[in-house]
């Protein structure tokens, strides 16, 4: 007959392996995004700095904007552009952030590299300092390779993880849903289709995870004490 340890062993195992494959789908950060700023200068930080390079000075920027479809020609046909929240330029000497003003909506983030290699940005944690009931964020960014003249967008939600914004988890456009107007916000939806850039464990998973380690190694000492 197998132990009551053994059976809370399998349990944890249960739960671990269907969280593995659970797919989070969670809330976008939104709201009327406003970043403090001073003299249209913005609080932004990263730790670590993800990219520094004397080499390709100017030439590669992230932006924190709002997704926005306008109809711009005579055919009605919704054309895409971006309210710029924020633009972060990186050199030589770290980074520099410019206030762009305050726009209502869900967020996302962009990096473009203009220069003709490729760039590698470190995993880094940046925090942005929004004005009202925003608050401080802090917003996880996973390593990505961006090769010259590529472009790679994440969404951000809620908790401060960001998702790739295209199904294929790579550099390019995002896969935006729009309302069915041709004109209005884009209905930002993080889904199955918006996969985790980087899947942080939650704090209940790291808990039974921690229980199952104990109970299997005390299970283990018993063993060698009846030998």
């Amino acid at each position: 007959m197998k132990s009551p340890n053994a059976f809370f062993v399998v349990f944890v195992v249960s739960v671990l392996t269907a969280c593995s494959f659970a797919t989070p789908i969670l809330d976008p950060l939104s709201g009327d995004l406003d970043i403090i700023s001073v003299n249209f200068l913005a609080e932004v930080e990263f730790l670590p700095l993800p990219w520094v390079d004397s080499q390709a000075e100017g030439n590669v920027a992230m932006s924190l904007y709002v997704p926005y479809i306008h109809p711009s020609d005579q055919q009605g046909d919704p054309v895409r552009t971006d309210h710029t929240v924020a633009s972060v330029g990186f050199d030589s000497f770290g980074h520099t952030a410019y206030d762009g003003g305050s726009y209502n909506g869900a967020l996302a983030i962009r990096v473009g590299n203009n220069t003709s290699g490729n760039i590698t940005f470190a995993a880094t944690v940046a925090t942005f300092h929004f004005e009202n009931a925003v608050g401080d964020v802090d917003i996880y960014l996973p390593e990505f390779t961006l090769a010259g003249g590529q472009i790679i967008h994440f969404w951000i939600a809620a908790d401060g993880s960001s998702y790739f914004a295209n199904s294929s988890h790579g550099a390019g456009g995002p896969d935006l849903w729009v309302n069915g107007e041709s004109s209005g916000e884009v209905d930002v939806i993080i889904s199955a289709e918006h996969i985790a850039a980087e899947a942080v464990p939650e704090p209940a998973t790291l808990m039974l995870l921690g229980l199952g380690t104990v109970l299997l190694r005390k299970k283990r000492c018993c063993s060698l004490e009846k030998l």
